[in-house]
């Protein structure tokens, strides 16, 4: 049975998630919050063989289904260690890409003071897991041209993983991000493939929920997006998450050249229109064959949150700020923990990484809450994680540096494997 105290705090933020932000602060109140680092990965050796030994992985940009250039390595790696291919690195370094029938997209760094340009990183098989991932990306459709108002990406990691044992591997996609605007009209369709080598001409099987041997045709999309049978979620969000089993090899040799290939295809009916990606858009695969690697796979990708509303309430005189926001955990998610997972959150110029073991357990009136009170960067951060209703849970955040303005400011949370990003409102209070 549910506590009094129970309904009024999931009251609260069923009416800030409508909209009404102050009654996110006063269920923090409830709690008795007042306003006043990477983590180690477990070393897992990689059993594949060759990795980088063979070729490079490459982006492929097409404008309006026409091909405008590729886009490799940059001989660089990012803030974490990982090499990757930047995305602005096209159209002689400005990140605008253009088609002969006038279409045009522009990539841009999202400019929140984040150390890594928009990019394509890779991880060949570090925790298991061999990774292709785009991520840090804001998208505009300056012009749409006369045959239609889309950017895709082919992200090819080629043969930059080696061979891996053989059998049946698991892999996965995910996507998150959101389109921007009062009424957003993007459409997002992520179809990732898992490449087999070493056949004729190859062969190629789509990564989602359709068997290989079906009789239904496996041309994807693994994931989409904006349409009217998957509209874009609230605040213009689009996230989800697939896994699939997928031959490559035989069991017990080491014969599976392990390959992602992703596509990333975004449309736009409107120009000027923005869509972001700080969450990301990842690829994955298992480099060990067999069952049950579905959270092994998931982990390295993180899981999107299903949807994430949030605001924020920002001290300009001393560059506070309060985040209210409450998010449902994803579908293939397999719940949250936060006293022994690592929490992350980024708002504007403020970006904090709490090792696990940070957050200690509440109670209040027989239901348990998670709560972080120190310091970041010798500022004091106080934080409150409710589990709510439904999957549904609340964080609440108070801490310094931000340096918000009142308009929009992107949000990026991780609670474990779990993550979002949206768009928050953000608004100054009076004192």
């Amino acid at each position: 049975m549910k506590t009094r105290a129970r309904l009024v705090l999931e009251k609260r933020f069923r009416q800030m998630a409508n909209g009404k932000t102050l009654a996110a602060f006063s269920a923090a109140a409830l709690l008795g919050l007042r306003l006043t680092s990477l983590p180690a990965e477990a070393l897992v050796i990689n059993p594949c063989l060759a990795a980088y030994g063979g070729g490079s992985p490459t982006v492929d940009v097409f404008v309006n289904d026409q091909f405008v250039e590729t886009l490799f390595l940059s001989g660089l790696v990012d803030s974490q260690g990982k090499q990757y291919i930047d995305l602005t690195s096209g159209g002689l370094g400005t990140g605008t890409y253009s088609s002969p029938d006038g279409g045009q997209f522009t990539i841009f760094a999202i400019p929140d003071g984040r150390p890594d340009p928009p990019r394509v990183f890779l991880d060949p098989g570090n925790g298991g897991v061999s990774l292709l991932v785009a991520t840090d990306m804001l998208v505009s459709a300056d012009t749409l041209g006369t045959l239609g108002g889309k950017l895709s990406q082919v992200l090819d990691s080629q043969d930059s993983y080696g061979t891996c044992p053989g059998g049946m591997h698991t892999y996965g996609i995910t996507m998150d991000g959101a389109a921007l605007g009062a009424n957003p009209t993007a459409k997002v369709e992520v179809t990732g493939q898992a490449v087999v080598r070493g056949v004729e001409f190859g062969s190629t099987d789509v990564i989602n929920l359709i068997p290989p041997d079906s009789t239904k045709p496996d041309v994807g999309p693994s994931l989409i997006a904006g349409t009217p049978t998957a509209p874009l979620k609230p605040g213009g969000l689009f996230t989800g998450a697939v896994t699939e089993s997928i031959a490559c090899g035989t069991a017990g040799a080491t014969d599976c050249p392990l390959q992602l290939r992703n596509t990333i295809a975004l449309t736009f009916t409107t120009e000027g229109d923005l869509l972001y990606a700080s969450g990301s858009f990842g690829a994955a695969a298992a480099v060990e064959p067999g069952t049950g690697n579905e959270a092994l796979v998931l982990g390295a990708t993180g899981v999107p949150f299903d949807t994430f509303n949030a605001a924020v309430a920002n001290q300009p005189l001393r560059n506070a700020f309060e985040v209210g926001a409450l998010l449902k955990l994803g579908p293939l998610s397999g719940g949250i923990n936060p006293p022994g997972e690592t929490f992350s959150m980024r708002i504007g110029d403020f970006a904090a990484t709490l090792d696990p073991g940070s957050f200690v357990t509440r109670s209040f009136f027989g239901f348990k809450f998670y709560v972080f009170d120190g310091f970041v960067g010798g500022f004091p951060l106080k934080a409150v994680i409710t589990p709510l209703f439904g999957n549904r849970v609340s964080v609440f955040a108070a801490g310094h540096g931000a340096d918000l303005r009142p308009g929009t400011a992107i949000l990026d949370l991780a609670i474990g494997d779990d993550k979002g990003t949206t768009p928050a409102k953000v608004f100054n209070l009076g004192r």
